[in-house]
């Protein structure tokens, strides 16, 4: 667990997810579905069930190269961000990263603190060796904050999501942990 001090004067509390936690964290998912284009899924799309949702919580209990953290403000939820490693022996140096910040906490740096705390997690594991991420090529604030991070472009994918008919492209994006 970690605390930080935000420029707003709240306290950024960033922990592991529990099992405990399965319900409030659909309930944070259904609410940013509709925040923000810059996710791969909208409104109702999430599709993921209460005991889904703690299988997959109990999964990462014993991971040694998968982690899901939240960002909490006077214990709500404003934040989820995960890495999610490979299973197999050639790929488990290698996780995605994914991160989501409720839209009335944007430009607080949550964000930057929670990818930090992965970061360091990434770091203290042993295991992996490179986390990966897509982001759209207009989120230029995302993209900034990766390459302040150490992140470099790898790639680009043509026509990544689609969203009311129009496609958007996404960069690839990577940082070696050595």
């Amino acid at each position: 667990m970690k605390k930080i001090s935000l420029k707003t004067g709240d306290i950024l509390i960033i922990r592991k997810a529990i099992l405990e936690d399965a319900k409030e964290i659909l309930k944070y998912a259904d609410k940013v579905s509709g925040e923000s284009d810059n996710i791969s899924y909208g409104p109702g799309e999430f599709g993921m069930t209460f005991e889904r949702e703690q299988s997959y919580l109990l999964s990462l209990r014993d991971s040694k190269n998968s982690i899901m953290i939240l960002g909490l403000i006077k214990k709500q939820i404003v934040g989820i961000a995960s890495l999610a490693g490979g299973k197999r022996k050639r790929m488990e140096h290698l996780t995605g990263l994914g991160i989501t910040v409720r839209k009335p906490f944007w430009r607080q740096g949550i964000g930057s603190e929670m990818m930090k705390f992965l970061i360091d997690w990434a770091h203290q594991s042993k295991i992996i060796r490179k986390i990966d991420l897509t982001v759209r090529t207009d989120n230029k604030g995302a993209i900034k904050l990766y390459k302040q991070l150490g992140f470099i472009e790898e790639g680009k994918i043509s026509r990544e999501l689609q969203i009311n008919e129009i496609f958007y492209d996404a960069l690839m994006m990577g940082l070696k942990i050595d």
